[in-house]
């Protein structure tokens, strides 16, 4: 727990180093997370956790992380144990940092995966979402735990997709079941907006042609669970190509309060080294 300390009180600094007290700032949140995650596939079982200190405001927010095991190498950039994420417009740029390199990746999913869709079927290929297997519900399940202090309310999502990707001769079919329980507290509802932003990935699915329809439900069904959610499990059953991996992932949020951010704290920090990825041809988006 010492790295998130020192996260705070790096954020404190951001906030005084802005410029003589004219910095624009911006009314956000502060919490805290832990993400533990048990994943097995072909009698294999594999475990991480991860702690994350997270703050936004808006549509912008900050991930710092300690003992990151959740962002692998990308290319030549290496996020770090304690890599931070900074992410714009709800995820429409997402910034990758090495505070122990100074380093940073700077990538637009939206687009990446636009270009990505583009460059397979330039090739002939296709993408296709298959609605007649997918499905979503939605369900309330009355009062939940009281988890840090907050009365919550327990939320169940059932989900199932698939999609087929065809390039180059070879069928690649992807289906997806899960179970997503929350545990959502209403008294917290004034935040909701900033867990919206920072879960705005839809995007991403629809931009490679993954049934925009499908995740416009998800995004409502999501919506329906009242106030901040302060614990998510998720079990989902992965099959591709008649192998099974099944997950399970426990999200629990503590120290939810209000804070007070300057822009500095979503920026680039000055002395950085900007990486680039590989150029994909047709690919766009990253930087």
């Amino acid at each position: 727990m010492l790295y998130l300390k020192y996260a705070r009180s790096s954020l404190v600094a951001l906030a005084l180093a802005s410029g003589g007290g004219e910095a624009q700032t911006r009314e956000g949140v502060s919490f805290d997370q832990t993400i533990t995650s048990v994943s097995s596939a072909a009698g294999r079982y594999d475990s991480t956790t991860n702690i994350l200190h997270m703050v936004a405001a808006g549509n912008a927010s900050r991930i710092e992380m300690e003992n990151n095991s959740i962002y692998p190498a990308m290319g030549t950039f290496t996020p770090g144990p304690h890599t931070i994420v900074l992410m714009h417009g709800g995820g429409a740029e997402i910034v990758f940092l090495n505070p122990d390199k100074k380093e940073y990746l700077s990538i637009k999913p939206v687009e990446m995966m636009s270009g990505f869709r583009k460059m397979i079927e330039g090739m002939g290929g296709s993408m296709v979402f298959d609605t007649a297997n997918s499905h979503i519900g939605f369900d309330s399940l009355g009062a939940g735990q009281i988890m840090d202090g907050h009365q919550t309310v327990h939320y169940r999502i059932d989900a199932a997709m698939k999609m087929t990707i065809s390039m180059m001769g070879q069928v690649v079919t992807s289906e997806s079941q899960s179970t997503t329980d929350v545990f959502s507290a209403p008294d917290l509802a004034q935040y909701r907006d900033v867990v919206d932003a920072m879960s705005g990935f839809g995007q991403l699915r629809e931009s490679m042609g993954m049934g925009g329809d499908f995740f416009r439900k998800v995004r409502e069904n999501q919506r329906k669970a009242v106030g901040f959610p302060l614990r998510m499990v998720m079990h989902t059953v992965q099959t591709q190509q008649g192998k099974t991996r099944t997950v399970t992932q426990t999200i629990d949020s503590r120290n939810v309060r209000p804070i007070s951010l300057a822009d500095s704290v979503f920026a680039i920090p000055a002395g950085y080294k900007p990486i680039s990825l590989p150029v994909v041809p047709g690919a766009a988006g990253v930087n």
